[in-house]
């Protein structure tokens, strides 16, 4: 999923909702952003932060090149879209 397609679709959830990555039916809590070596946007886990918002995600993206996609942990697990869980976003 690309930056610019997020944005896009979730201009009008709430701010609140709590952003997780879902890997074969888990979930994942998303804590951290990193950048990878061409640029793509890796989300981490850690457990010992909190998980992000979606307008502390947008906030910490808002800056980043809108053309780049989303993978979790590192340049090997793409993410293609999302589904809203209660008050979660769930990419995979």
């Amino acid at each position: 999923m690309r930056l610019i397609d997020f944005n896009t679709s979730t201009a009008d959830l709430s701010g609140s909702h709590i952003i997780y990555v879902e890997i074969n039916h888990q979930s994942h809590p998303i804590s951290e952003l990193n950048l990878g070596p061409t640029g793509q946007i890796i989300l981490i886990t850690n457990l010992k932060l909190k998980p992000l918002t979606l307008n502390q995600f947008q906030a910490r993206v808002s800056q980043l090149n809108p053309d780049e996609h989303f993978y979790y942990q590192d340049t090997d697990t793409r993410l293609f879209g999302y589904r809203l869980d209660n008050n979660n976003i769930l990419l995979g």
